[in-house]
C-alpha cells in the first residue's frame, strides 16, 4: 500500500499524512493508548487514500482494523515505559516521518523498504509482548 502511495499520491494526499501523523508524537508522549489508537488508524487511512484506488484501499483497511485491534492490546497491557517505550514507540515517529518522504518523493523501492521495516518492528513489539505476559507459554510459530 506504501508503494502504490508513492507512486500514485496527490499534494492533498501529502498534507492529509502530515496532519495524521502529527497525532501520534502527543498520544505517544502523553501515553494516551486511545488516542495513539485512533492516530495510527488516522495515518494508515489517509495512506491508503494516497493509492487512490478504492480496492486497495478498502482492503488495506480491513488488514488495518486487524492490525489495530492487536497494536491496542499491545499498547493497553505493555510498559509504556522503560525498554519497551525506547524501543519502539521512539521508532515510530521518525519511521512515519520517512513513510511520508517516501511518499513525497514518490520514491516506491523506499516506500517498500520502510513498510517492511515498520511491520518488523511492530511484529517485533507484539512476540516481545506476548513472550512477557502469561500467553508467553504459547509457541508463536
Amino acid at each position: 500500500t506504501l508503494r502504490w502511495a508513492a507512486k500514485r499520491r496527490l499534494d492533498a494526499n501529502l498534507e492529509a499524512l502530515g496532519r495524521t501523523s502529527a497525532k501520534f508524537p502527543d498520544a505517544s508522549k502523553s501515553r494516551d493508548v486511545d488516542r495513539m489508537t485512533e492516530a495510527n488508524q488516522d495515518f494508515r487511512v489517509a495512506i491508503g487514500c494516497a493509492c487512490r484506488n478504492k480496492y486497495v484501499a478498502g482492503l488495506y483497511e480491513t488488514q488495518l482494523a486487524i492490525s489495530l485491534r492487536l497494536a491496542r492490546l499491545v499498547f493497553a497491557q505493555a510498559p509504556l515505559s522503560g525498554r519497551f517505550y525506547r524501543s519502539y514507540y521512539v521508532e515510530v515517529v521518525p519511521k512515519h516521518a520517512a513513510m511520508i518522504a517516501a511518499i513525497k518523493e514518490k520514491d516506491a523501492r523506499a516506500a517498500d523498504r520502510l513498510a517492511r521495516d515498520h511491520v518488523d518492528l511492530f511484529r517485533s513489539r507484539v512476540v516481545e509482548h506476548m513472550q512477557s505476559s502469561p500467553a508467553g507459554d504459547l509457541p508463536m510459530d
